[in-house]
Protein backbone atom coordinates (compact mmCIF):
# COMPACT_ATOMS: atom_id res chain seq x y z
CA UNK A 1 0.00 0.00 0.00
CA UNK A 2 1.15 3.63 -0.38
CA UNK A 3 3.56 5.13 2.11
CA UNK A 4 4.48 8.72 2.82
CA UNK A 5 7.94 9.98 3.65
CA UNK A 6 8.45 12.64 6.30
CA UNK A 7 11.62 14.57 7.08
CA UNK A 8 11.84 15.27 10.81
CA UNK A 9 14.33 17.55 12.55
CA UNK A 10 15.27 16.10 15.94
CA UNK A 11 15.28 18.61 18.77
CA UNK A 12 13.02 20.00 21.46
CA UNK A 13 9.89 21.87 20.51
CA UNK A 14 7.90 22.67 23.62
CA UNK A 15 8.07 19.06 24.77
CA UNK A 16 7.93 17.46 21.34
CA UNK A 17 11.11 15.69 20.27
CA UNK A 18 10.94 16.56 16.58
CA UNK A 19 9.22 18.72 14.01
CA UNK A 20 8.28 17.84 10.44
CA UNK A 21 9.87 19.99 7.74
CA UNK A 22 8.76 18.06 4.63
CA UNK A 23 6.16 15.47 3.61
CA UNK A 24 5.99 13.59 0.32
CA UNK A 25 2.31 12.72 0.50
CA UNK A 26 1.24 9.19 -0.55
CA UNK A 27 3.83 7.38 -2.68
CA UNK A 28 3.28 4.03 -4.35
CA UNK A 29 6.27 1.81 -3.64
CA UNK A 30 7.10 -1.75 -4.61
CA UNK A 31 8.44 -4.57 -2.48
CA UNK A 32 12.19 -4.99 -2.96
CA UNK A 33 14.08 -8.18 -2.29
CA UNK A 34 16.90 -8.20 0.24
CA UNK A 35 20.17 -8.40 -1.69
CA UNK A 36 22.34 -11.49 -1.54
CA UNK A 37 25.80 -11.37 0.02
CA UNK A 38 28.48 -9.48 -1.87
CA UNK A 39 31.41 -11.89 -2.36
CA UNK A 40 33.74 -12.93 0.46
CA UNK A 41 33.31 -9.72 2.48
CA UNK A 42 29.71 -10.79 3.27
CA UNK A 43 28.37 -7.33 2.49
CA UNK A 44 24.65 -6.60 2.24
CA UNK A 45 24.11 -3.59 -0.02
CA UNK A 46 20.91 -2.39 -1.65
CA UNK A 47 20.71 -0.85 -5.10
CA UNK A 48 17.06 0.06 -5.00
CA UNK A 49 15.58 2.79 -7.22
CA UNK A 50 14.66 6.19 -5.78
CA UNK A 51 11.09 6.32 -4.49
CA UNK A 52 11.03 10.00 -3.51
CA UNK A 53 13.37 12.95 -3.14
CA UNK A 54 13.45 16.41 -1.57
CA UNK A 55 15.51 19.59 -1.63
CA UNK A 56 17.07 21.09 1.49
CA UNK A 57 16.11 24.75 1.66
CA UNK A 58 18.04 27.66 3.17
CA UNK A 59 15.46 27.87 5.95
CA UNK A 60 16.30 24.39 7.23
CA UNK A 61 18.01 24.56 10.63
CA UNK A 62 21.27 22.57 10.91
CA UNK A 63 21.15 19.46 13.05
CA UNK A 64 20.13 15.80 13.12
CA UNK A 65 17.32 14.78 10.76
CA UNK A 66 15.39 11.58 10.15
CA UNK A 67 13.65 10.54 6.95
CA UNK A 68 10.71 8.45 8.16
CA UNK A 69 8.62 5.93 6.25
CA UNK A 70 5.02 6.26 7.46
CA UNK A 71 2.17 3.84 6.74
CA UNK A 72 -1.49 4.67 6.14
CA UNK A 73 -2.24 4.42 9.86
CA UNK A 74 0.32 7.16 10.59
CA UNK A 75 2.84 4.77 12.14
CA UNK A 76 6.54 5.28 11.52
CA UNK A 77 7.93 2.02 10.12
CA UNK A 78 11.60 2.92 9.75
CA UNK A 79 13.91 5.92 9.64
CA UNK A 80 17.12 6.95 7.90
CA UNK A 81 19.30 9.64 9.52
CA UNK A 82 21.25 12.48 7.99
CA UNK A 83 23.08 15.44 9.50
CA UNK A 84 22.72 18.94 8.10
CA UNK A 85 25.97 20.65 9.01
CA UNK A 86 26.22 24.25 10.16
CA UNK A 87 29.01 26.65 9.37
CA UNK A 88 32.01 25.86 11.60
CA UNK A 89 31.97 27.73 14.90
CA UNK A 90 28.33 28.73 14.89
CA UNK A 91 28.76 27.32 18.39
CA UNK A 92 31.73 26.76 20.69
CA UNK A 93 30.80 23.07 21.06
CA UNK A 94 30.74 20.28 18.47
CA UNK A 95 28.74 17.06 18.70
CA UNK A 96 30.23 14.23 16.61
CA UNK A 97 27.75 11.48 15.69
CA UNK A 98 29.18 7.96 15.52
CA UNK A 99 27.67 6.92 12.20
CA UNK A 100 30.35 4.27 11.62
CA UNK A 101 29.25 2.45 14.77
CA UNK A 102 25.58 2.62 13.70
CA UNK A 103 26.54 0.96 10.41
CA UNK A 104 28.67 -1.70 12.10
CA UNK A 105 25.80 -2.80 14.34
CA UNK A 106 23.18 -2.64 11.60
CA UNK A 107 21.92 -6.19 11.01
CA UNK A 108 19.67 -5.58 8.00
CA UNK A 109 19.79 -8.59 5.70
CA UNK A 110 21.00 -10.86 8.51
CA UNK A 111 24.60 -9.65 8.62
CA UNK A 112 26.42 -7.04 10.68
CA UNK A 113 30.06 -6.45 11.59
CA UNK A 114 29.50 -8.77 14.54
CA UNK A 115 27.52 -11.79 13.48
CA UNK A 116 25.40 -13.40 10.80
CA UNK A 117 21.90 -14.76 10.87
CA UNK A 118 23.35 -18.18 11.78
CA UNK A 119 25.04 -16.50 14.76
CA UNK A 120 28.60 -17.42 13.89
CA UNK A 121 30.97 -14.52 14.48
CA UNK A 122 33.31 -15.88 11.83
CA UNK A 123 30.53 -15.22 9.34
CA UNK A 124 30.32 -11.53 10.22
CA UNK A 125 30.53 -8.90 7.50
CA UNK A 126 34.04 -7.59 6.94
CA UNK A 127 32.61 -4.70 4.94
CA UNK A 128 29.26 -3.18 5.94
CA UNK A 129 27.32 -0.77 3.78
CA UNK A 130 25.42 2.41 4.56
CA UNK A 131 23.27 1.66 1.50
CA UNK A 132 20.60 -0.31 3.36
CA UNK A 133 17.85 0.29 5.91
CA UNK A 134 18.67 0.28 9.62
CA UNK A 135 17.68 -2.76 11.67
CA UNK A 136 18.47 -4.44 14.98
CA UNK A 137 21.21 -2.87 17.08
CA UNK A 138 21.92 -0.35 14.32
CA UNK A 139 18.59 1.41 14.81
CA UNK A 140 18.87 0.97 18.59
CA UNK A 141 22.20 2.81 18.69
CA UNK A 142 20.75 5.65 16.66
CA UNK A 143 17.89 6.05 19.13
CA UNK A 144 19.97 5.69 22.28
CA UNK A 145 23.13 7.59 21.38
CA UNK A 146 21.90 10.25 18.96
CA UNK A 147 18.18 11.01 19.03
CA UNK A 148 17.72 11.07 22.80
CA UNK A 149 20.96 12.99 23.40
CA UNK A 150 20.16 15.70 20.84
CA UNK A 151 16.68 16.08 22.33
CA UNK A 152 18.23 16.48 25.78
CA UNK A 153 20.78 19.05 24.62
CA UNK A 154 18.16 21.18 22.88
CA UNK A 155 15.83 20.94 25.88
CA UNK A 156 18.55 22.66 27.95
CA UNK A 157 18.89 25.46 25.41
CA UNK A 158 22.53 24.57 24.75
CA UNK A 159 23.74 25.65 21.32
CA UNK A 160 25.90 22.97 19.69
CA UNK A 161 27.01 22.22 16.13
CA UNK A 162 26.64 18.68 14.78
CA UNK A 163 28.69 16.63 12.30
CA UNK A 164 29.29 12.97 11.46
CA UNK A 165 32.46 11.09 12.29
CA UNK A 166 33.06 10.79 8.53
CA UNK A 167 33.18 14.60 8.37
CA UNK A 168 36.07 14.57 10.85
CA UNK A 169 37.77 11.86 8.80
CA UNK A 170 37.51 13.95 5.63
CA UNK A 171 38.13 17.39 7.16
CA UNK A 172 40.12 17.00 10.39
CA UNK A 173 40.54 20.77 10.79
CA UNK A 174 36.85 21.07 11.73
CA UNK A 175 37.52 19.75 15.23
CA UNK A 176 40.18 22.37 15.99
CA UNK A 177 37.70 25.21 15.50
CA UNK A 178 35.83 24.44 18.75
CA UNK A 179 36.46 24.80 22.47
CA UNK A 180 35.01 21.34 23.10
CA UNK A 181 33.97 18.25 21.18
CA UNK A 182 31.43 15.69 22.39
CA UNK A 183 30.86 12.07 21.38
CA UNK A 184 27.29 11.24 22.31
CA UNK A 185 27.87 7.58 23.07
CA UNK A 186 29.72 4.45 21.98
CA UNK A 187 32.02 5.80 19.24
CA UNK A 188 33.44 2.29 18.95
CA UNK A 189 34.60 2.55 15.33
CA UNK A 190 37.07 5.23 14.26
CA UNK A 191 39.31 5.69 11.28
CA UNK A 192 42.97 6.31 11.95
CA UNK A 193 42.55 9.90 10.79
CA UNK A 194 39.68 10.51 13.19
CA UNK A 195 41.58 8.98 16.11
CA UNK A 196 44.70 11.03 15.38
CA UNK A 197 42.57 14.15 15.03
CA UNK A 198 41.00 13.66 18.46
CA UNK A 199 44.45 13.24 20.01
CA UNK A 200 45.80 16.29 18.17
CA UNK A 201 43.02 18.67 19.22
CA UNK A 202 43.35 17.40 22.79
CA UNK A 203 47.00 18.48 22.66
CA UNK A 204 45.85 21.89 21.41
CA UNK A 205 43.68 22.31 24.50
CA UNK A 206 40.30 21.35 23.08
CA UNK A 207 38.10 19.72 25.73
CA UNK A 208 36.70 16.27 24.90
CA UNK A 209 33.67 14.52 26.38
CA UNK A 210 32.76 10.86 25.80
CA UNK A 211 29.18 10.13 26.89
CA UNK A 212 29.60 6.37 26.52
CA UNK A 213 32.16 3.64 27.00
CA UNK A 214 34.11 1.47 24.53
CA UNK A 215 35.44 4.43 22.54
CA UNK A 216 37.85 3.97 19.62
CA UNK A 217 37.95 0.19 20.01
CA UNK A 218 38.09 -0.76 16.31
CA UNK A 219 40.38 0.90 13.79
CA UNK A 220 38.54 0.95 10.47
CA UNK A 221 38.40 2.77 7.18
CA UNK A 222 35.71 3.97 4.80
CA UNK A 223 35.34 3.32 1.10
CA UNK A 224 33.01 4.45 -1.66
CA UNK A 225 30.07 2.48 -3.00
CA UNK A 226 28.31 3.03 -6.35
CA UNK A 227 26.05 5.57 -4.61
CA UNK A 228 28.89 7.84 -3.46
CA UNK A 229 31.93 8.30 -1.19
CA UNK A 230 32.18 6.97 2.37
CA UNK A 231 29.35 4.45 1.97
CA UNK A 232 31.18 1.35 3.19
CA UNK A 233 32.87 0.61 6.53
CA UNK A 234 35.82 -1.78 6.24
CA UNK A 235 37.08 -3.81 9.20
CA UNK A 236 38.88 -7.10 8.46
CA UNK A 237 40.56 -7.85 11.78
CA UNK A 238 38.70 -10.09 14.27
Amino acid sequence: SPRSFEVLRIGWYGGSGARMVWNSGPVKIKYRNTPTLRNATRTIETKWPISSSFDIGPEWVPGLYLVASVNRQGKIENVAPFILRSNPRDSKLLLIHSTLTWAAYNSFGGHSAYSAAINKTLERSQVVSFDRPYAGSGINHLGRDAISFVQYLESTGLNIDQVADTDINNSPSIAAKYNGIIFSGHPEYMTRTEFDTVAAVRNLGVNIAFMGANSAFWQSRVEASPSGPDRRLVIYRD
